[in-house]
């Protein structure tokens, strides 16, 4: 590999997007749901663990308890936890600002 190449490579590296993996969220059946939908919900579960998603999973907690991740998987008692978790794994819009440059008597971003 010539040093250009690898210098592409490099270059390519930086700045081609890099993929972003999906988010899952499921809320756990009622626990006297009928059986068939805790399989549905196990079977979903596995799918999304297989794909290599983050997993957000919606269960029954006490108000005092907070989220918690545990094997890849985030536990979340409220919908409202469950979107905040999912939007804290998204990428920044902003891009990252470099230092503050001067250039005559002007500040430039």
């Amino acid at each position: 590999m010539s040093a250009l190449q690898r210098r592409l490579a490099r270059l390519e590296d930086v700045l081609l997007p890099k993929p972003r993996p999906s988010v899952c969220m499921l809320s756990e059946p009622a626990s006297d749901a009928p059986a068939e939908t805790w399989a549905e919900y196990r079977r979903q579960v596995d799918e999304a663990k297989a794909r290599g998603d983050f997993l957000i999973l919606l269960v029954p907690m006490k108000p005092t308890d907070r989220p918690r991740t545990e094997k890849g998987v985030t536990y979340c008692g409220s919908e409202f936890e469950a979107q905040l978790a999912a939007a804290s794994m998204l990428p920044s819009r902003l891009r990252q600002r470099e230092p503050a440059e001067r250039h005559g008597e002007k500040l430039v971003w």
